[in-house]
């Protein structure tokens, strides 16, 4: 794996915003380091450092073009041939040198004769439930159901007789924070072995297909990077800020979110969840986790709030829809309700 003390360093360097930039010098260094990994055949290596290369390259730089060569032949090597001529056309729409386009087609044609022989292994790592899934739950197949008692609370039981080996629940996290395999995984949903796409602005984010238009990264994107302060804090509050912009994008308007949360503040707290088919469910499946507020014990936790409300209001699109006190005091809230659900 990519070595650890490189990946904390760069952490480190990046609460100083000498790491935001892109850089040139980067970009061909990590390739270079990449080519290593690759000469050794370790592919997986190669790939995060060929990712990180697009990361730190201009957009539509030969840099970046190059290292969507050099991914692409990571994943022919891992016979994941699909996966491998997408590169091969990232690579062209990326400035790839003219001088060496003969040679990449030569790679899309030895590709192509490979799919027609050879089993295409790019969606080996993407599971799939065994049964057709729960209308209401799709991450869950439908001889699953949710239940609620005094005994065991909340809890998924069996329908019927499963057979071992079957597989029948397949999610993904509602948010996450890829924490030290920036370079290896979606910033979104953690998948690995994907043709990941790097931030046009920062260097440190990039997302699979699945993931690339999303409506979250840009303010994310915008948040200083030197107001994380130590690096224990800084994956915590990245993780907040992104549930309370899936929040504000689940609903249509602000109005929407408030009486949602104050419906759910006022309903049961171990109530089943009708569906987790929409944003809003999801949503309010995740507000529903939080534990009992008076059982709480943490003397940092105003601190926590401020210093992530402020950092959400630093930003245009968060202060414009959040601008009255009352509305202000409800982020204030809704910032703490999360800190403590996902602290726990």
């Amino acid at each position: 794996m990519y070595n650890d003390y490189e990946e904390n360093r760069d952490r480190t360097i990046l609460l100083s915003g000498s790491a935001y930039k892109k850089s040139a010098a980067k970009a061909l260094k990590c390739r270079q380091k990449g080519n290593e990994y690759f000469a050794k055949k370790e592919w997986a290596n190669a790939t995060e450092l060929y990712n990180k290369s697009t990361c730190f390259a201009e957009e539509g730089s030969e840099l970046m073009g190059l290292a969507y060569a050099n991914r692409a032949s990571c994943f022919f090597n891992m016979k994941m041939y699909s996966k491998c001529l997408i590169d091969i056309e990232h690579a062209k729409q990326n400035n790839y040198p003219q001088e060496k386009l003969a040679k990449l087609d030569e790679r899309k044609t030895i590709c192509l004769a490979a799919m027609e022989k050879e089993t295409d292994r790019s969606e080996m790592f993407e599971p799939k439930l065994d049964y057709t899934p729960n209308e209401m739950f799709p991450c869950f197949a439908d001889v699953l159901k949710i239940e609620n008692n005094h005994q065991h609370g909340r809890h998924v039981v069996a329908k019927e007789d499963i057979d071992v080996g079957k597989t029948v629940m397949v999610d993904q996290s509602y948010f996450a924070e890829t924490i030290n395999q920036k370079y290896r995984r979606c910033g979104n949903c953690l998948r690995s072995a994907e043709n990941l796409k790097p931030c046009h602005k920062c260097t440190f984010t990039m997302f699979c297909p699945r993931c690339e238009e999303n409506s979250f990264h840009d303010i994310e994107c915008d948040v200083n990077p030197t107001y994380f302060g130590c690096l224990d804090f800084m994956s915590f509050r990245m993780v907040v800020i992104r549930s309370i912009l899936l929040t504000m994008n689940a609903f249509d308007d602000n109005d929407q979110l408030i009486a949602a949360v104050e419906e759910m503040l006022s309903s049961d707290a171990v109530k089943v969840p009708e569906s987790l088919s929409d944003p809003q469910s999801k949503y309010r499946a995740f507000f529903k986790l939080q534990p009992n507020p008076k059982e709480q014990v943490d003397r940092k936790l105003p601190q926590k709030i401020y210093l992530i409300y402020r950092l959400l209001m630093g930003q245009s699109k968060v202060s414009k829809i959040f601008h009255s006190e009352a509305r202000k005091r409800f982020l204030m809230h809704l910032i703490g309700h999360h800190v403590i659900v996902i602290k726990n």
